[in-house]
């Protein structure tokens, strides 16, 4: 459905960016490539659709940003922190978490801790991103556990687990959650 209306229609970076993101995650980086071709294409389109607050700058932190997804797939993982530092640089209201997930694939715990309670802490100042700010709070119990600090992955688990309380039983991670703090 989505690839049809980007057949249709011309579009900023920035949403085509929002596809190109699921496609670099599942692992479908031929796609994801193809979406950062079109992306690319359209930076030069002034007359993509588009947000209001369009600018030069934010496509081309949309571009970077993609690239990281895609070197992260691809697992070229330090290329990756240096697309998404390049991203936020360029425009700081791009996601924290794929540096944060990136730094704790390449074992750098202390640096990606940092990154998911930064995550936390926008979102006490923005409110965005739920979903991140959710997750957040599960990958700091786990890296906490990895780093050997039991009263904080202690912690975070708990705070996980009170967000999400009322929460179907049966969701993979919340399953997760319950047995790794139970067995702390």
């Amino acid at each position: 459905m989505a690839d049809r209306l980007l057949a249709k229609e011309s579009l900023e970076p920035g949403f085509i960016s929002e596809l190109a993101v699921i496609y670099a995650r599942i692992g479908k980086t031929r796609e994801a490539s193809r979406l950062l071709n079109d992306m690319t294409a359209q930076a030069k389109n002034l007359t993509a659709t588009s947000a209001l607050n369009r600018t030069d700058q934010g496509d081309k932190a949309s571009i970077s940003y993609i690239k990281g997804e895609i070197a992260l797939a691809l697992g070229k993982v330090a290329e990756a922190i240096e697309y998404f530092e390049l991203s936020i640089n360029l425009e700081p209201r791009y996601p924290l978490e794929p540096m944060a997930y990136a730094y704790r694939r390449l074992g750098k715990l202390q640096e990606a801790a940092k990154k998911y309670e930064e995550i936390i802490d926008q979102f006490r100042l923005s409110g965005q991103l739920i979903e991140q700010w959710i997750l957040a709070h599960y990958e700091l119990a786990g890296i906490y556990k990895e780093l050997g600090d039991t009263q904080k992955a202690k912690e975070y688990y708990g705070k996980f687990l009170r967000i999400w309380k009322d929460a179907d039983p049966d969701i993979p991670i919340l399953k997760q959650a319950k047995a790794e703090y139970a067995r702390l």
